[in-house]
């Protein structure tokens, strides 16, 4: 494990540090990060959490346990390749951003064993590949996408849904439920939404 800033005993990010966890580190201690620290997981953890208000996790490892964020202003990355096997949980009005990131294909349902709770903040999708979402979701949140494609393959409903650039899909037998869906398109880019044959929007 490499860092930039302070950590205490326990596993500890805190200030402005970033806690990086290589490949082929194991880490059996939950981590816990403060007031802005950062965690780029790129090994085995035994799970993350917080209290206070502007950390980032990166994931593109394994986190053996669950993450839970109760301070305000959190940042959840998944990479391809990520894997939690425990849950996820952003406690209610702490307005957190989830972002779904990589280049190739990932299924949700692989990158997060667990059960997800969120009932505030943004979901967004990032970089050029494409996530699927193939597990059941009823979030109260507003998704964006801003690259790339967010594929529903199932049931998943948001408050809304801004495809700012990049691709919304919709697979046969699929339903996607959203109070407003808008798509937008200028000189830098543009935004589509594909419904297949059989999808329910």
């Amino acid at each position: 494990a490499a860092a930039d800033h302070v950590f205490g005993e326990g596993g500890v990010a805190e200030g402005s540090g970033t806690l990086q966890i290589n490949q082929g580190v194991t880490i059996a201690k939950v981590i816990t990060l403060k007031d802005g620290g950062t965690l780029d997981n790129r090994g085995v953890v035994n799970g993350v959490g917080s209290t206070t208000n502007g950390v980032t996790a990166i994931n593109s490892g394994t986190i053996a346990g669950s993450l839970s964020f109760s301070g305000a202003h959190a940042t959840i990355i998944l990479e391809e390749g990520s894997l939690i096997q425990g849950d996820l949980t952003l406690d209610p009005g702490i307005a957190p951003t989830l972002i779904l990131r990589g280049s190739d294909s990932q299924l949700f349902s692989e990158a997060l064993q667990g059960i997800l709770s969120m009932t505030s903040g943004t979901f967004a999708k990032e970089g050029s590949g494409t996530w699927i979402l193939d597990t059941p979701l009823a979030l109260p949140v507003v998704s964006s996408i801003h690259e790339g494609a967010l594929r529903v393959s199932g049931t998943v409903a948001f408050e809304s849904v801004n495809i700012a650039n990049g691709l919304l899909a919709i697979n046969n037998g699929s339903r996607l439920e959203a109070g407003v869906i808008t798509v937008a398109a200028d000189a830098t880019g543009s935004g589509t939404m594909q419904l297949n044959a059989g999808s329910t929007l």
